[in-house]
Parts: structure tokens; sequence; C-alpha cells
């Protein structure tokens, strides 16, 4: 009995030991495996699982940081970005977790529409790690949103690479340089966007619809047509339409194409003056130039102000 107590009362100091062993491997590997289960559950919007994660950290200085972030993303989760944002300062500076801290402060800032803050904490996530794919989309929407295109378009160039598989960049790019009326170039991205997004998709018909539009802009009128016929029957499309075929002399076709576009109607007066558009989406302009392929004669449109 006594050499039974005594293994047990010599054991007791080792068994401790080991012990703290176990809490100290916790601080560390199983700290750090904590942490990325916490991420992943919060890109999941799991709620419950971040919550564990944040509850099964040891209550150690070292994890502070880990904890610190974790609960900034629980704080997103919980819609308070205010608190989210100081949760993360506080894992700005250990190397575990400032990649995360400061992305996520960058994420924060421009959807306050906080760009200039936005852009400096994104590039320092760049700088860590130039294959941060979500720091360079968030950084291309930033500089488009400022109107800085050439610096948006860089940064959809290395989307490209970490995703060259995906038509959004391309897509993205091509509204750009059309948008500043460089038709080429974007016929080009046009045409890389189209070969990547999944077909019979309304994403598909987005992307045939602008570079249709591009194509009339360049007047490639036969290629528009054909690349028309994947975009849809959108008032817009059917006006592109019109506009190519008038220009290719098959006037019953873009007669067709200008009724379509129009709905069958013509405009009709307000009563506090003006006029009513008849198909959402299509500017004054098609509507005069519709207008008078469906009836030359008609001259109603005439009266919009066209400024």
């Amino acid at each position: 009995m006594r050499r039974a107590c005594c293994r047990l009362l010599c054991a007791a100091p080792l068994t401790v030991a080991l012990l703290s062993l176990t809490v100290s491997g916790c601080s560390s590997s199983d700290s750090q495996q904590l942490y990325h289960d916490g991420l992943k559950a919060a890109r999941a919007a799991d709620r419950q699982r971040l919550l564990e994660c944040i509850q099964s950290l040891p209550d150690d200085d070292s994890v502070a940081p880990i904890r610190a972030v974790l609960r900034g993303h629980l704080h997103c989760l919980d819609q308070k970005p205010r608190l989210a944002l100081l949760e993360f300062s506080l894992g700005n500076r250990d190397e575990r977790t400032r990649e995360e801290s400061w992305f996520q402060a960058g994420k924060l800032s421009y959807e306050a529409k906080q760009y200039a803050e936005a852009l400096a904490l994104l590039r320092q996530v760049i700088q860590w790690n130039a294959d941060r794919l979500e720091a360079h989309q968030l950084t291309a929407a930033a500089c488009y949103d400022i109107g800085a295109m050439e610096q948006a378009i860089g940064s959809l160039k290395e989307v490209m690479r970490l995703q060259p598989d995906d038509f959004r960049p391309r897509h993205m790019e091509a509204s750009i340089l059309q948008d500043f009326e460089r038709f080429g170039d974007a016929e080009l991205a046009w045409r890389e966007a189209a070969a990547r997004v999944p077909p019979d998709s309304t994403a598909s018909e987005e992307v045939h619809a602008g570079w249709g539009d591009c194509l009339v802009r360049l007047r490639k009128y036969d290629r528009a047509l054909e690349v028309l016929e994947k975009a849809g029957a959108w008032s817009d499309v059917l006006a592109r339409k019109a506009q190519a075929s008038s220009a290719l002399r098959k006037f019953d076709a873009a007669r067709t194409h200008a009724a379509a576009a129009l709905g069958g109607r013509h405009p009709v007066a307000r009563e506090e003056g003006g006029f009513a558009y008849v198909s959402e989406g299509l500017a004054a302009n098609d509507l005069v130039v519709l207008t008078r392929l469906v009836d030359p004669l008609d001259n109603t449109l005439l009266k919009i102000d066209m400024a």
C-alpha cells in the first residue's frame, strides 16, 4: 500500500509537468490550428463554430493577437464594424496575425467608402503576400471607385494571374476600357471574358451585350450581330441590333429590332411635361433613333430635352 502511494506521490510532479507541457503545446500548434479553424468558420459565416474556437483558446497572453483577430471576425458577423476594427488593431503587429488584421481593416475601410485608408492597408497586405487574391480584388474595386482606372486594371491583371479561368476580372477590365473609349483594347478583353464565362447564364448575356456594343462602336456590324445573338433580348441589346442592321442596310430587320426594343409602343406624354420612356435601359437618343426606324415620319421624340 505504501509502495502504491509512493508511486502516486512520486508520479504527481511528473504528471503536473506533463500537463504543463500539454497546455504549453496548446498555446502554439493547437492555438494556430484553432486560429485557422476560426478563420475558416468566419469565411463560412459559422458564428457558433467561430465562437467555439475563441473559447477554446488558452487564457495566455501569447495568443492574445489570435484571440483579437477572431473576435474581430465575430464582430463583423454581428455587424459591429467599429468594434471589429478595434480588435483587428490588436493583432496588426504580430507576424501570425498581421496580414489578416490589415486585410480585414482594409476591407472594413472600403465598405465604409474610406478608399484612401483602404488602399494603404491593402497595398501593405500585398507587399507581405503578393498572392492574396482578395487584396488584389478589393484594390481593383477601390481604384475603380476613385477613378484610378489604370491602377484598377493593373490590380485586375494580378487577379487574372491568380485566377486565369475567371471571367469576372476580364469583364471588369473590358467595361473600364470601354468607358474610356479604348474600344480596340476593350474588344480583346470582351473576347477573353466571353471565352471564360459560363454559357447559358445571365453573366454570359451581359458579357456578350457589352462585347456587341463595343463591336457596334468599332463599326464591325456583321460581327456585332453574331455576338448579340447570345446577349438576350434586353432593350439595349435590341437597340444595338437595330443600329447594326440599319448600318448594313438591312432595314426590315432594323425595324423589327427597333419595334421590339420599344415594346411595340411609342413614348407617351406625361401630365407634368416631357415624355415617359417605354423601355427601361434605353437612353433618350436611342429612343429617337429607334422611333425613326419604326416610323420615319414620327417626330414626337424630337421634343425630348436631350440635355
